[in-house]
């Protein structure tokens, strides 16, 4: 009878257990976050994802090339991971992907998603400068160069403001591009992206690098101006810039080198340095900076701003 009992024990012990297992595969599975359009390089490893609920799930991704309607499985049989990693050829590009995923309760299907190959991977912004009345782009990045001709792939360079959309500015098959509209006292955004003498995208847009773009003020005039208590004073004269904040005017000393004389809100500023001696030449320039002084915003002002002039008597 003991014995009888213990084996009773056991099975109840045995279906207890079994019970769970079975319900927790008993829900059919479900996506819960889907998969994302893709933009890869060809020959390049890159990686899908899907997240589904349930357990003991096993998920299939399959492809489409464009131009079919037969969805081919890829990887072979249905993995236990719902990340596919793998790299496309150019022939891929404007294919479709999907994940099938299985449990013994039934199937769920993600959406499709559309896969672009790129020949090149996207240039990358290096840097952005303001010259005296304009932007200089730099980047680097890949070039397709045809054996025949020797001629390279070009590249395409964007714009655009602060919740603006992006246009392009030019074309080049250099690494550096001018910007010759910006406009002063604007915030814009510059990508690149690499592109063929078609006009055919090569790789996606680069991420964007963005600078204020302040121009260099231009000086219109240095002449002796006598103050009550100083003499010999020097004024000099400039254009107002759209933008600025705060103006640093600089004199070049007897060494040679540019010195700070000055800060101003105004578009002109006398120099009183008691070290003026007519007859002689004294240089300066001006640029722009920050409403504190503590940053430096435009370039130098223009050439002519660097012209010696003759003080006469």
């Amino acid at each position: 009878m003991k014995r009888i009992i213990s084996m009773l024990l056991c099975m109840i012990l045995l279906v207890s257990m079994a019970v769970p297992a079975m319900a927790a595969v008993s829900k059919k599975p479900a996506i819960v976050e889907q998969p994302q359009n893709m933009s890869v390089v060809a020959g390049k490893e890159f990686k899908v994802a899907v997240k589904a609920s349930g357990n003991d799930l096993t998920y299939q991704w399959q492809v489409m090339k464009d131009g079919t309607s037969k969805w081919v499985n890829l990887a072979g049989k249905a993995a236990k991971t719902a990340t596919y990693a793998g790299a496309f050829g150019s022939a891929y590009d404007g294919a479709k992907m999907r994940c099938v995923i299985k449990n013994s309760a039934g199937k769920c299907t993600s959406n499709a998603i559309q896969i672009r190959v790129y020949a090149l991977e996207a240039p990358k912004v290096q840097s952005l400068s303001r010259n005296a009345s304009n932007v200089t782009i730099k980047w680097t990045g890949v070039q397709l160069i045809n054996n025949t001709t020797g001629e390279k792939s070009m590249f395409a360079v964007y714009r655009k403001v602060s919740g603006g959309k992006w246009a392009k500015i030019g074309e080049t098959d250099s690494l550096s591009f001018v910007d010759k509209k910006a406009a002063s006292g604007t915030k814009y955004f510059y990508a690149v992206k690499a592109i063929s003498k078609d006009e055919k995208a090569l790789s996606v847009m680069s991420a964007s690098k963005s600078i204020m773009f302040i121009a260099a003020p231009q000086i219109k005039k240095i002449e002796l101006s006598p103050l009550k208590n100083a003499p010999k004073a020097l004024e000099i004269t400039w254009s107002a810039v759209e933008g600025a904040e705060k103006y640093e005017v600089q004199k070049k000393n007897d060494a040679g080198k540019w010195v700070s004389i000055g800060k101003t809100t105004k578009t002109s500023f006398h120099d009183t340095s008691k070290d003026v001696v007519i007859g002689e030449s004294y240089s300066y320039r001006v640029r722009c900076v920050s409403a504190d002084g503590k940053t430096v915003m435009s370039a130098n002002s223009a050439v002519r701003a660097m012209q010696w002039f003759l003080v006469k008597n």
